[in-house]
């Protein structure tokens, strides 16, 4: 009974967030402005493969791929051992990139302030720079309503959206974020843009 209380104390919580963002009283909350989202990459429709186990993830935008270590350290080397890339958080860091590096995009965690279990999203290229990439199922990586923070590398800013295929309310776009109110464990998809 206390699970059904609290969705619905959720449901209405963030059918408020949307009112306010849409008569503009938040500027820090979500926003339910209909907006279209075309990204120029944008992941498969279609549950990832995954590799290894743990708590820090990587998922490659490219192939579909999650790959997954006991510790962020460990995570670059196991990335590279599985597909032969290079991460790269930082774009501005031109003496790590080589023609196998992948820039990674953004992080979300599954606690505020950045803490406990980590996904790195990542792709080709440089970045953002001039380009958006597009999360339309975080479902597909195992996070759907799983994000209270997260982080965005390089150029990027990250946009989240309550719903799959960049649908209701959105927050954002920003760079970094320890807490995101009541999109906390309600994103469903992610733009990154610069």
């Amino acid at each position: 009974m206390a699970t059904k209380k609290l969705r619905l104390l959720v449901a209405a919580g963030v059918a408020v967030v949307a009112l306010f963002g849409a008569i503009g009283l938040s500027s820090t909350s979500a926003h339910a402005e209909d907006i279209s989202v075309t990204p120029t990459h944008e992941a498969a429709d279609y549950p990832a493969t995954f590799y290894g186990s743990g708590d820090h993830c990587a998922a490659d935008i490219t192939a579909n791929v999650v790959i997954c270590a006991q510790s962020r350290a460990a995570l670059p080397a196991l990335v590279q051992a599985t597909t032969g890339k290079t991460l790269v958080l930082d774009s501005s860091a031109s003496a790590a990139v080589t023609p196998q590096s992948t820039f990674v995009l953004g992080t979300i965690y599954s606690y505020p302030n950045y803490g406990g279990s980590s996904l790195d999203l990542y792709g080709i290229g440089t970045s953002c720079n001039g380009a958006t990439w597009g999360f339309a199922n975080l479902a597909n990586f195992g996070w759907n309503d799983d994000i209270d923070s997260f982080k965005s590398w390089g150029t990027c800013k990250t946009t989240l959206y309550e719903n799959a295929n960049y649908g209701g309310a959105h927050y954002g776009p920003y760079a970094n974020k320890a807490t995101i109110g009541i999109m906390a464990n309600n994103a469903s998809s992610l733009v990154y843009s610069s």
